[in-house]
């Protein structure tokens, strides 16, 4: 993972928060239900890669996100979870190398997204939902945005952005002969 400076990192973190939010608040499918679908979620993969700047841009992108949510706890707990979920991803991103890179980033994706089941799960029984339906339905749901959108993803950023997202070891092979 490489450093980034003040100024890279507050406007990692903007844009992040921005997309986080708009794609999260103007998505067609339910956003804070016990069944949703958080496409915005599939950006937890860019923590792995970038750390601190993806930690605090979707955090704060979530914050924004869930001001819009019917349930008032949301704006803490949904928060909270996205924040320990994207530090949980970040922790790992920063131990990978090219031999356990595929791994660790896959199994970065699949426990984060349990994470948020069971947190968003207690949240969503705190208003009335079944823990178990909420826990099950919302990990699914995140499997669905981390595995299957964000996993493929995160295997193509260091083709493309190597300078950005590196992995440490990885050789990238350049289209320039």
């Amino acid at each position: 993972m490489r450093e980034f400076n003040r100024v890279q990192i507050i406007a990692m973190s903007s844009m992040l928060a921005a997309v986080y939010a708009v794609v999260t608040i103007y998505a067609p499918v339910p956003q804070y239900e016990a069944v949703q679908l958080r496409f915005a979620d599939c950006l937890e993969v860019l923590t792995f890669f970038l750390g601190w700047p993806g930690v605090i841009g979707l955090s704060l992108g979530c914050l924004v996100a869930n001001m819009r949510s019917p349930y008032p706890l949301d704006v803490v707990i949904g928060t909270l979870s996205t924040f320990v979920s994207t530090i949980f991803v970040m922790y790992i991103g920063k131990r990978s190398n090219v031999e356990n890179f595929r791994r660790n980033l896959l199994i970065s994706m699949v426990l984060s997204s349990v994470i948020m089941g069971v947190i968003i799960g207690l949240l969503l029984s705190i208003y009335g939902e079944l823990f178990w339906f909420a826990a099950i339905t919302v990990t699914i749901s995140q499997i669905v945005a981390k595995v299957i959108i964000g996993y493929p993803l995160g295997l193509s950023l260091p083709k493309f952005a190597p300078g950005v997202f590196h992995v440490e070891g990885l050789k990238v092979e350049t289209s320039g002969k």
